[in-house]
C-alpha cells in the first residue's frame, strides 16, 4: 500500500477495493492476503494510522485473522534510520488458518534478503494430492539470440513425421499425437539451437551482479553475526553494552554499503542495457530482432 500523504488514501481504498474482490470471489478457499500495507495498527503499542485503520475494516469485515497480531513470534518488520516498526502482515480466513502451523518474524535478519524489510515465515501444511507424473525441466532456456535458422527448418524437415503405419491419420489420441510432434520437435531444436547452461544451484545469477557485492555481503553476514552474539550479554556491564552498539552500528554501515553497491551495480547495467538497444535500434533488422528475443 501507498504511504500516507496527498492522495494515498484514495489509492489505497482502489486497492483495498481489488482485493475485495478476489477475498470474495474465493471464500470457500484458503485465502491468504500478505504484504507491505504500510499501516500502524498497535503491534509495537503505537497509535493506529489511516493505513491501519484501512487494514483493521478490511480484516473484520472479511472475518480475516492478522497473524502478526494473533500467532507471530516476533513483531517488528521493518527497521531503517534507527527506527522499528510493523507495516507488513500476513492475514488467513478460517478454513487457511486450520492449516497454519506457525508464524515468525526474522527480527534478528538470519535471512539476508538485501531490504530494510524483515523476512515474514509462515508453517503451513499442504495437502497431500495424486503426484502427476511430470518431468521437470531442469536444462537452461533456448539460445534464441544465436539460432541458425536455416539448420534448424533443415533439421526439422529431416525428422520423419510418420506416427503410425497410416501416418497422421493413425487412430491415435489427440495428446499422443501432440506429444509425440513435440518431442520431436524439440529433438530438433536441441541438436540445432541448444540451451544456455543452469548454475549448479539451478539459480541463474543476476547479470549486475560482482565479486564486489558477494565481498560486501560476506562482511555484512559477518558483523551481523557478531551483532547478534553480542546482544544477549549487553546488560550484563556497560563495557558489553559499548561493544554491542560498536557492532550493531558496524553492522549497519555494511548494510548500508551492500544497497549502495547493488544500487550501484543495477543502474549501471540499466545504462549498459539501454546503450545496447540504442546501437542495435540503429543497426535495424535481423539482428535487431534477435537482441529483443535474447533469453
Amino acid at each position: 500500500m501507498t504511504v500516507e500523504g496527498t492522495g494515498a488514501r484514495a489509492e489505497n481504498e482502489r486497492k483495498y477495493r481489488i482485493v475485495q474482490r478476489v477475498v470474495e470471489q474465493n471464500r470457500s478457499e484458503n485465502v491468504m492476503v500478505m504484504g507491505d500495507m504500510n499501516g500502524h495498527i498497535g503491534v509495537l503499542e503505537e497509535e493506529v494510522n489511516g493505513n491501519g485503520q484501512l487494514l483493521l475494516d478490511f480484516a473484520e469485515e472479511n472475518e480475516l485473522e492478522i497473524l502478526n497480531v494473533t500467532l507471530a513470534e516476533g513483531r517488528v518488520t521493518w527497521s531503517g534510520r534507527e527506527n522499528e516498526s510493523a507495516i507488513d502482515f500476513m492475514l488467513v480466513n478460517r478454513k487457511a488458518r486450520e492449516r497454519v502451523r506457525s508464524m515468525w518474524v526474522d527480527e534478528e535478519r538470519t535471512i539476508d534478503i538485501v531490504s530494510d524489510h524483515n523476512v515474514m515465515v509462515m508453517e503451513y501444511e499442504c495437502l497431500k494430492e495424486k503426484r502427476v507424473n511430470v518431468k521437470e525441466e531442469r536444462n537452461g532456456r533456448w539460445k534464441i539470440r544465436d539460432t541458425d535458422w536455416d539448420y534448424f527448418r533443415e533439421v526439422v524437415s529431416n525428422e520423419d513425421w510418420k506416427l503410425g503405419e497410416n501416418g497422421l491419420r493413425a487412430e491415435r489420441g489427440v495428446d499422443e499425437m501432440n506429444e509425440r510432434l513435440l518431442r520431436k520437435l524439440n529433438k530438433a531444436a536441441e541438436e540445432s539451437i541448444g540451451r544456455t547452461r543452469k548454475r549448479a544451484n539451478g539459480r541463474t545469477r543476476k547479470s549486475w551482479w560482482n565479486n564486489e557485492i558477494d565481498k560486501a555481503r560476506k562482511e555484512r553476514k559477518q558483523s551481523n553475526r557478531k551483532c547478534r552474539s553480542l546482544k544477549k550479554n549487553r546488560s550484563n556491564s556497560e563495557a558489553e553494552r559499548i561493544e554491542y552498539d560498536w557492532a550493531r552500528g558496524e553492522y549497519k554501515s555494511k548494510q548500508k554499503e551492500v544497497k549502495c553497491l547493488v544500487r550501484k551495480a543495477r543502474v549501471n547495467e540499466e545504462r549498459k542495457v539501454i546503450r545496447e538497444l540504442r546501437e542495435k535500434g540503429e543497426e535495424g533488422g535481423r539482428e535487431w530482432y534477435k537482441f529483443l528475443r535474447r533469453e
